[in-house]
Formats: structure tokens, C-alpha cells, sequence
């Protein structure tokens, strides 16, 4: 699968792959009310007022790889081919009726997926994919659901209604539409672990939690258990260690003393996250902890609530099958997002890389057009800028490739070297997990284990 090069006009709303998969007005209307929003917010007449921007801007969003209405155009068209690529390689053969339900599904929910970048704000970076699941439940969303069911988008109302009708939907078929939406927070590796996806039970509770939740109350919560969780990690020496290869290595008295090092700070940054926690509870405007919002589709949301992804039933246990499935294609268009000479900042400036040291060049431009550079020796800007194309074979591998040129000295041609290397990294963490199964639901797919990353040298 060849990721598409082209780049989209944010000027025309025209992007033909999708037309056959969510309608247009659906599409405008989602752009213009968030990814639009988001280009604005970054340019640099805008962050150019931001005391946090200008503290370090770098780690402000306005830096970031796009996030604006080419990148959700990007990942909607891209996730098209992905499932055709993986489907019968990394994931298990669909005929094509279910595989076109998945290209709807996976067009909308690749428009969902980043609407919460919106919020430029450290909490609302970080609670994004939440954002996004709760935004389902709000008005802002009525209009789209209506569309989306009534036009019957992805073939996704006669399925659910379907389902309905031979008994074994237990929830109103349109109450599961907005459920399924919600999944967008599937995105988020980090929000919702590969574990929790190949587990239906256990992402019921994590979605409940996630759209019932006040995300002031849930951002605490999650900054607590992230925490503590690392700290499980080093006390449990039994526990096996995320990177296997460590294993040989855990008695080794270096890492041992590190292990207590680590061991001690995290023990001091468990204590401040739960300080912090205890401030925010005891705050005068603590919100309800509940999200009200979502409680008035349900009578008994513990009961009713993503019931589907618990069910027993043959036809809807596929149901959530080709729901998982797609949000690992999404995970794969994500991370095969557009990078090289048409990488670009949500506000549409272009990122370089300086030939002299291998560090990314922001090209950042004023609305008088002025323009000022701003150059950053920190990944994962400068191994992006220097990625040609990123693909997955017909094979299910992952492909590479750079752009090619010489750098002034050897030591630029390292530090280009080490941020490209940053960059593979990057990727292939996201791709090949994306794709780790329990045990025996792999039979006659690719293991993820199997996934080969071909790099292509310069006589390629």
C-alpha cells in the first residue's frame, strides 16, 4: 500500500476517495468546527501572544506535525488502501461487504480521532482521544449521527438495525452508532494499550469510564496510575519486563543501582501526582465527577452502556471484531501519516532540514510575511522532514525510504542519521504492535513478530 503523496487543498473540499464512505457535509462541517480551528490557532500571528509558545516552542502544538484538515483528509483517505492491504495478511479475511463497512467506519472514525487538538493546552493535549469519545455525546455531534443514519454511511445503520431485528442487539441500534464513534479513542496507543483492544470485556469497562468521566477528574486519575504503574514495574522484580531483552540483564549491578534511582523517583513523582489529585478534589469549583452529558441516552448506563462489546452472540461478536480491526488500520494511517517535503506544522509551515547540522528548520511566517526560522536538534522533526515514503508491502511489511542528499560534514550526516533512526523507531513500534494477537487468534495471518521493516539503501 502506497502511501498517497498528494497533497489537499485546505481551498477545496474535494477528496474523491471519500466521497463513496462519508459525505461531504459531514466532512466540511467537522473540519470547519475543529481541524480548521486548529490551523488557526497555530499560526504565528496567533501563538506569537502565547506565553507558553514562546517559552518553548518546540514542545507547543504549533510545532507539532500537522494536526489540522490536510492531516485528518490524509488519514481518511489513507486508512482506505490499509484495510485492503492488511485484510487476509495482518488481519483475518473479510468478503466485501464487511471489508466496505470498515472503510465507512474507518472514514469517520479517522475524522473524529483529533478534534480534541483543539485545546492547545498541556491537559488538553493529553486528554484528546478523550475528548473525542465524550464529544459523541453532545450536540454538537446530533446532526452528524442523524446524517450518518439516516444516509446510511458505511452501510452502518442496516447492519446495526439488522442485528436489531434477529434479536441479538440487546441496545437501540442508533445508541451504538454513537458508541462506535466514540472508539476513536483507540487511536491513542498509549490511552488504550493493545492488551485492552484484543480484550472486548476489558475495553467495555475502559470505554465506560472514559464517556462517563468528568475529564478534569480522569486526566488525575490517569496521571496517578500512569505513575504508579512504572513504580509496579521496578519493585515487582518478578514481573516480566516490558523489553524483553532486559531480562538477561537484571542483575546487572549498574542496573540495579538505576533501578533504585528510578525506583526513588518515581516513588517522589507518585506522591506529587497524588498531591496534585487531592488539591484538584479539594479545589472550590471541583466539576461533578460524572460527565452528565452522556446519562440521558441511557436508563441504566452500568447496564446498557457498550453492552455490545461484551456480547456472546456469533454476529455481533463479528461486529466487534471488524470495530477492532479498524481501529488498528487507523493506528497504521496515523503512523503513516504524510512526512518528507510536504511535511508541514498545522498552520502550514513548511519543516526542513538544515544540510549544515541535520536539525529541523521551522520556516514560520506572519501574516505581513515576514518569515522567521526557527531551528530545533530534537526528533522526531528532522528524521519526519528526511522520510520520503512509509508504506506497508502487499506482504505486510513495513517499507522506508529517504530522501537522498549529502550533508556538510560527518558529523551532520550522524546526528541526520540518529533522527532517522529515531524516526524508524517510531513508527515500527506503532505499526507491529498494532497487530500483536492472543495466542491461537493469529492462526494462518502474518505475526506481528513477523512484520520485516525494509529500509531502502540509495542504489534501491
Amino acid at each position: 500500500m502506497k502511501h498517497p503523496t498528494a497533497e489537499y487543498r485546505h481551498d477545496t473540499n474535494s477528496v474523491p476517495q471519500l466521497d463513496r464512505y462519508l459525505a461531504e457535509k459531514i466532512r466540511v462541517q467537522i473540519e470547519q468546527n475543529y481541524y480548521a480551528k486548529v490551523s488557526e490557532q497555530a499560526e504565528l500571528d496567533y501563538v506569537a501572544r502565547d506565553d507558553v509558545f514562546l517559552a518553548d516552542p518546540y514542545k507547543h502544538v504549533a510545532l507539532y506535525s500537522d494536526h489540522g484538515v490536510v492531516h485528518v483528509r490524509d488519514v481518511a483517505a489513507t486508512i482506505l488502501p490499509i484495510l485492503d492491504t492488511i485484510n487476509g495478511v495482518l488481519i483475518p479475511a473479510r468478503d466485501t461487504l464487511r471489508l466496505e463497512f470498515m472503510k465507512g467506519y474507518g472514514a469517520i472514525l479517522a475524522y473524529n480521532h483529533d478534534i480534541g487538538m483543539l485545546d492547545f493546552s498541556a491537559f488538553g493535549r493529553f486528554m484528546h482521544p478523550e475528548f473525542a469519545a465524550q464529544e459523541m455525546f453532545t450536540p454538537a455531534f446530533d446532526e452528524i449521527v442523524e446524517t450518518i443514519w439516516t444516509e446510511n454511511w458505511g452501510n452502518i445503520s442496516w447492519r446495526l438495525v439488522n442485528l436489531k431485528d434477529c434479536g441479538v442487539l440487546e441496545q437501540p441500534p442508533k445508541l451504538v452508532l454513537r458508541e462506535m464513534m466514540a472508539m476513536s479513542v483507540g487511536h491513542s496507543k498509549s490511552k488504550v494499550p493493545i492488551d485492552l483492544l484484543n480484550h472486548p470485556a476489558q475495553l467495555r469497562k475502559m470505554m465506560m469510564e472514559t464517556v462517563s468521566t468528568n475529564l478534569r477528574h480522569l486526566y488525575h486519575d490517569q496521571q496517578v496510575k500512569k505513575v504508579a504503574q512504572k513504580l509496579v514495574r521496578v519493585l515487582d522484580p518478578n514481573q516480566e519486563p516490558e523489553q524483553p531483552e532486559l531480562a538477561g540483564s537484571l542483575r546487572s549491578p549498574t542496573l540495579v543501582q538505576s533501578l533504585g534511582v528510578e525506583k526513588s523517583e518515581l516513588t517522589q513523582a507518585l506522591k506529587a501526582a497524588q498531591a496534585e489529585r487531592d488539591g484538584f478534589l479539594k479545589g472550590d469549583d471541583v466539576p461533578p465527577r460524572t460527565f452528565t452529558g452522556v446519562m440521558s441516552y441511557y436508563t441504566n448506563f452500568e447496564q446498557e452502556a457498550f453492552l455490545w462489546l461484551a456480547s456472546d452472540h456469533e454476529p455481533v461478536r463479528d461486529l466487534v471484531s471488524d470495530v477492532t480491526d479498524t481501529i488498528r488500520a487507523l493506528r497504521v494511517a496515523d503512523a503513516l501519516r504524510q512526512r518528507g517535503t510536504v511535511l508541514k506544522t498545522s498552520a502550514g509551515y513548511q519543516i526542513l532540514v538544515d544540510q549544515n547540522t541535520g536539525h529541523a528548520v521551522f520556516a514560520l511566517e506572519k501574516g505581513s510575511g515576514e518569515m522567521f526560522l526557527v531551528e530545533v536538534g530534537l526528533p522526531p522533526a528532522p528524521g519526519e522532514a528526511n522520510i520520503d515514503s512509509s508504506e506497508l508491502t502487499l506482504e505486510g511489511d513495513l517499507r522506508l525510504s529517504f530522501h537522498r542528499g549529502s550533508f556538510a560534514s560527518p558529523e551532520a550526516t550522524r546526528q541526520s542519521a540518529g533522527f532517522a533512526a529515531y524516526i524508524i523507531d517510531d513508527i515500527q513500534r506503532d505499526i507491529v504492535d498494532t497487530f500483536r494477537r492472543l495466542a491461537g487468534q493469529d492462526d494462518g495471518l502474518k505475526s506481528n513478530q513477523d512484520i520485516q521493516i525494509l529500509i531502502e539503501e540509495t542504489d534501491d
